[in-house]
């Protein structure tokens, strides 16, 4: 499998398991998950930024070391 299609694979998965995450800890379980098996950060940070505003207290902390370091940033209307 290449990576296009792991990632084709990967955002057809989110897509059909989206509307179903209602919990910041689910949310969260997905930006770790993407970020270990993903080629690249920003699917990650999208569930990381997704599980912080959810209010995960553990995803709002990895955010903001994101932020920190480069790897991640807040637009002022999010």
């Amino acid at each position: 499998m290449t990576d296009e299609s792991r990632d084709a694979a990967l955002f057809e998965l989110l897509a059909v398991i989206q509307p179903r995450i209602t919990d910041g800890a689910e949310a969260r379980r997905i930006a770790e998950l993407l970020e270990t098996l993903g080629s690249t950060m920003e699917p990650a940070v999208i569930w990381w930024r997704r599980a912080a505003d959810m209010g995960d207290a553990d995803a709002k902390d990895y955010l903001q070391e994101l932020i920190s370091d480069g790897i991640a940033e807040r637009r002022p209307s999010d």
